[in-house]
């Protein structure tokens, strides 16, 4: 069976490192980039089947990003990973169809996060 095939998208390469270190049993992880503009390049080359990103990034937003990206590719799913609860970024968010999820809560969550965005369920904002 095909897995599925995920890119990062954090300003922090420790961050990256351990997103991949904890997806790449379970997924493909195609890719991690550091900044908004490399994310629009990365995700039009690799077409991936969920970006994993945060709000803030380099040289482009998240949000911006993710607007460009899904502009391109609309099947991709989105996926924000964020440490802080503001409820205007959650409703940014879902307005290009993303979801959202705090990282405050334990990595099974985070996890049943990812499939339920893959699977094309919606997380909820800011769960």
């Amino acid at each position: 069976m095909k897995q599925p095939r995920i890119l990062l998208a954090d300003s922090n390469p420790l961050i990256l490192d351990g997103l991949r270190k904890l997806l790449e049993f379970e997924y493909e992880v195609v890719g991690a980039v550091t900044d908004g503009r490399t994310l629009v390049k990365a995700a039009r080359q690799l077409q991936p089947d969920l970006i994993l990103l945060d709000f803030s990034l380099a040289l482009l937003t998240g949000l911006e990003a993710a607007r460009q990206v899904k502009k391109m590719l609309p099947a991709i799913r989105f996926l924000f990973l964020t440490t802080f609860d503001d409820p205007a970024y959650a409703t940014e968010a879902a307005r290009i169809g993303a979801s959202v999820y705090v990282l405050t809560r334990p990595t099974g969550g985070f996890l049943s996060s990812i499939r339920k965005t893959l699977k094309g369920r919606e997380v909820g904002a800011l769960n």
